[in-house]
């Protein structure tokens, strides 16, 4: 476990920090841009989350994999980078046809190359993933991370518009690139040896677009999930329920890292398990990983629905205040979301990723007819529940898929999973507590910037 503890203390740790500067991010451009400008950057980032998915499709997966059991990365990158600009060409022909006139041509362009460069879509980053070397990763993501929320924070100062803000994230990410192109081309010219082929296989660009579908139309759809509620209420609401949600979201999901990480630093011994048929040790390997996971943010949703109404009076202007209950209705689905995202890890080292794409696309359906069939008074409200349905119905379809195949046991997961509804009612009334004490215990007024 040593190199799993020092992989997940530098992920999680860098992601942590990283995530802190995003987090401000978010809340001056809620006082810098006004709820038009700013629920359009809600918007827009959520297509680039949904970009960053279309941009690898899946292929970072395979690649991780194929390097954990002994592929160099370097042999596969140009079927790898054929692959990654076919399938961002889909995504933006997809997003310019989508996205009507909400967003203008010039900042549908920025959101596309954005989502081409972002870190998780960048091959020189995946062999570290591979070799079991996140910090490496980590450290280099990190540092983007602050570096791009500086500049996007300084551009919105400026020009207090989208486009602005959205330029300068893609300045950052073009910054990372030349600097990761400059030293991999210096570290290879200091190699003298040469480099003995790769001991796998390597398929054609052809044949790694296919190989990779199942499991790129299972993260695209994961992660169209994820964002579906900004979609939704892009269509049903107005510019103020995108930005109130979205802000919610956006605070709930940021401790989720949390379980990517773990899911991510097991993938490689899962996926070695499986190929070594240790099914036993793979069970084991998933078990402590769904503990771990459960165990925090069976915690992080009690204490987020306490904090709720204090964080959002402390940290954004009055009009978004309200969003204090989407965060409290969205919180016990991050649980469940959180053991979710490593069944999904695991589906995907047994090479069950056709399943895991119908399990998602099956989700998006429960929330859509949640979200836009019943009358809801506030659309907002409406989005979180309809998450957190969608979210518990993911969480059983997956259980199921692996139960079915039987090669790793879910029984932890399902007791972890029977948890949920108990979480729900606890959250329900810690709520309704949380709103009467500050009623009578509000935080003091602070100028933090326009309100």
């Amino acid at each position: 476990m040593g190199r799993f503890k020092k992989n997940l203390l530098a992920d999680s740790g860098a992601t942590t920090l990283g995530l802190v500067a995003q987090l401000l991010l978010i809340v001056m451009l809620a006082r810098l841009l006004d709820t038009r400008e700013y629920g359009n950057y809600i918007l827009a980032s959520s297509m680039v989350a949904v970009g960053e998915m279309f941009s690898d499709f899946g292929t970072r997966m395979w690649a991780i994999r194929q390097t954990a059991l002994g592929m160099d990365l370097r042999d596969g990158f140009r079927p790898i980078l054929f692959t990654k600009v076919a399938y961002t060409c889909v995504f933006a022909a997809g997003v310019i046809i989508l996205s009507g006139q909400t967003i203008s041509p010039t900042n549908l362009c920025l959101v596309v190359a954005i989502a081409f460069l972002q870190p998780s879509t960048d091959p020189i980053l995946w062999q570290f993933r591979g070799r079991e070397q996140l910090y490496i990763d980590a450290l280099i993501t990190f540092v983007w991370r602050l570096s791009a929320a500086a500049l996007m924070l300084f551009a919105a100062s400026i020009g207090r518009t989208i486009t602005f803000t959205l330029g300068a994230w893609l300045v950052a990410n073009i910054a990372r690139v030349t600097v990761e192109l400059a030293w991999l081309r210096r570290h290879q010219s200091a190699t003298v040896a040469p480099r003995t082929p790769s001991a796998l296989p390597l398929p054609s660009s052809a044949a790694l677009m296919q190989h990779v579908f199942p499991i790129g139309c299972a993260f695209v759809l994961m992660s169209l999930y994820q964002r579906v509620g900004v979609f939704a209420l892009n269509r049903i609401g107005d510019a103020a329920s995108v930005a109130i949600y979205g802000t919610a979201f956006s605070l709930v999901t940021v401790p989720g890292f949390f379980a990517v990480s773990v899911s991510s630093a097991l993938l490689p011994r899962l996926s070695r398990s499986v190929h070594a048929r240790a099914l036993a040790e793979a069970t084991a390997t998933l078990g402590r990983g769904l503990l771990l996971i459960a165990g925090l943010f069976a915690v992080l949703c009690v204490a987020g629905v306490i904090a709720a109404p204090w964080i959002f009076e402390l940290l954004f202007p009055a009009r978004y205040y309200q969003g204090y209950r989407v965060m409290q209705i969205l919180l016990p689905g991050l649980y469940v979301s959180s053991l979710s995202v490593l069944l999904k890890f695991c589906l995907n080292a047994l090479s069950l990723n056709t399943f895991d794409a119908v399990a998602s696309g099956l989700g998006i359906v429960v929330f859509v007819l949640i979200v836009a069939v019943p009358s809801w008074s506030v659309p907002s409200w409406g989005a979180a529940v309809a998450w957190n349905a969608g979210e518990l119905f993911i969480f059983v379809a997956r259980s199921v898929v692996l139960h079915r195949d039987g090669r790793v046991g879910v029984r932890l997961a399902v007791r972890l999973g029977v948890l949920y509804p108990l979480l729900v009612v606890a959250c329900y009334l810690l709520g309704h507590a949380a709103d009467s004490v500050h009623a009578h215990f509000p935080l003091p007024h602070v100028s933090l910037g326009v309100r």
